[in-house]
């Protein structure tokens, strides 16, 4: 029975620690963090959800963006240029080799969701 909380606490531990990491690449990237992010770990999965995403400039720039399609595009390659730094300080939060799986950024309901496999 305490292994089974233990293990609930670890996981909510290793939880907070990749969404105190996602806001501070998130800031990095594009100077403020999400406005809501959460984190959840499955068996081989790790999913994060930022919510509230967009600078005042990309929701201006949205109005004359087709579908948001620059946006994607931008924030794509703002996350390919961070992207092996934050892997890299994932798989030290996790303890566990990691492979990127998918990056989708909807700029209409101001979301983004990256997940990751593990072994």
């Amino acid at each position: 029975m305490a292994t089974k909380v233990i293990q609930k606490s670890s996981k909510g531990l290793t939880e907070a620690q990749l969404c105190a990491l996602f806001t501070k690449y998130h800031r990095e990237m594009v100077g403020r963090g999400p406005q809501e992010i959460r984190c959840h770990l499955s068996a081989g999965r790790i999913q994060i959800d930022l919510q509230g995403v967009l600078t005042k400039e990309e929701k201006n720039m949205f109005f004359f963006d087709q579908k948001g399609k620059l946006i994607q595009e931008i924030r794509q390659k703002l996350y390919q240029h961070f992207r092996y730094g934050l892997e890299s300080d994932i798989r030290a939060v996790v303890g566990m080799p990691i492979q990127f799986l998918r990056f989708d950024i909807d700029p209409l309901s101001e979301r983004i969701r990256v997940t990751y496999t593990t072994p």
